[in-house]
């Protein structure tokens, strides 16, 4: 066998891996891939090498790494697309996401729609953007580009599940309650059929999500409850947002003992992985619910951080639920300034533009 086809095949099979997220395996072949690279002067593999690179460091969750494989592909003129593309995914991950429809636009201009799968990745990424800027439609609308591509594929059945549960979140966002279950309920099919517990686990914290939304606080704690029930979950991207809904909702219930007991493994979760976003809102539930002693400070303190992140939608959010606390407590002048806060925030959100 030639060696271009032998890095043609393993570059194949680690893709594979990749897709379907199977990491220990992925973990495995990016030794067996690096050591062949180290041998190799071929600019074709070198461009594979890198596109599946970027996606490995993603699975891995891996930004300092990410940020090293972008910057090599901006040497590369036939990398533009991905350039950009993992930019504007990095930038997401960051919740930036005006710096990642940014990216977005300028990656389009050299997005190849003759491949579909790309195209669908593309799409995915940006509705996934939308989604969180609240611009529904759009979201929803390049979802279903994505699933009609992803739904031909039978290599990319992740990615399928993942587009069913973003069409969920959208449906939440909608208020149809009923189509959002049905979407996370055809997501868990798929993800139980091929025994992806990662997204099984996404999905039950978002179900449990949903129901917090309708203020169905009971069905929501015992979905979270399984989220967090899941050993292989420990320590995941999603496990500290799960911990943080589950100790809102107790204390929603009034279960002031087990919010507490939850807050305290958050804050020093959120400690532990010096995760700084987690710290300030977990501090933000302790005044609403535990100790508002120095309630006005605490709050200024935490909307100065989501601020300086540009973390409208929960800048948008906090606003309005302190302007309530000072509503139910005759403070007027307060909750006024307080809902301005929130207006302005929904104001910035509506500056993020779409994709033309």
């Amino acid at each position: 066998m030639l060696i271009s086809e032998a890095t043609e095949d393993i570059l194949e099979d680690w893709n594979t891996k990749i897709t379907q997220r199977n990491i220990k395996e992925a973990k495995n072949l990016k030794k067996e891939v690096d050591v062949m690279f180290q041998r190799l002067d071929d600019i074709e593999s070198e461009k594979n090498y890198l596109i599946l690179s970027g996606y490995y460091y993603l699975l891995q969750n891996d930004s300092l790494e990410l940020k090293m494989i972008i910057e090599r592909m901006g040497n590369i003129p036939e990398l533009s697309f991905y350039h950009h593309f993992f930019q504007g995914i990095r930038a997401y991950n960051l919740r930036r996401y005006d710096d990642a429809l940014d990216c977005y636009r300028i990656a389009e201009k050299y997005l190849n729609k003759n491949n579909p799968i790309e195209t669908a990745e593309f799409y995915y990424r940006v509705a996934a953007v939308y989604y969180q800027v609240q611009e529904t439609l759009m979201s929803v609308n390049l979802i279903q580009k994505a699933l009609e591509v992803f739904e031909k594929n039978g290599k990319y059945r992740n990615r399928l599940g993942d587009c069913r549960m973003l069409l969920g979140l959208n449906y939440i966002d909608m208020r149809q309650f009923v189509e959002a279950e049905d979407q996370f309920h055809i997501a868990r099919d798929i993800a139980q059929r091929i025994n992806d517990s990662g997204l099984l686990a996404r999905i039950n914290h978002n179900l449990g999500f949903m129901y917090a939304e309708q203020g169905l606080s009971e069905a929501a704690v015992r979905y979270l409850s399984n989220v967090l029930r899941d050993e292989d979950y420990d320590y995941s991207e999603s496990y500290i947002k799960t911990i943080f809904l589950l100790t809102r909702e107790y204390f929603k219930l009034n279960q002031i003992d087990a919010g507490k007991e939850w807050y305290e493994k958050g804050i020093a979760l959120a400690h532990e992985l010096n995760n700084v976003e987690y710290k300030v809102k977990f501090t933000l539930l302790n005044a609403l619910y535990l100790d508002n002693k120095d309630f006005e400070s605490t709050f200024k303190s935490g909307i100065a951080f989501l601020q300086q992140e540009k973390l409208w939608l929960d800048i948008e959010e906090y606003a309005q639920i302190f302007a309530r606390f000072y509503l139910d407590c005759k403070g007027y002048q307060k909750a006024a300034e307080y809902y301005e806060i929130a207006i302005e925030a929904k104001n910035e959100i509506k500056k993020m533009e779409g994709l033309k």
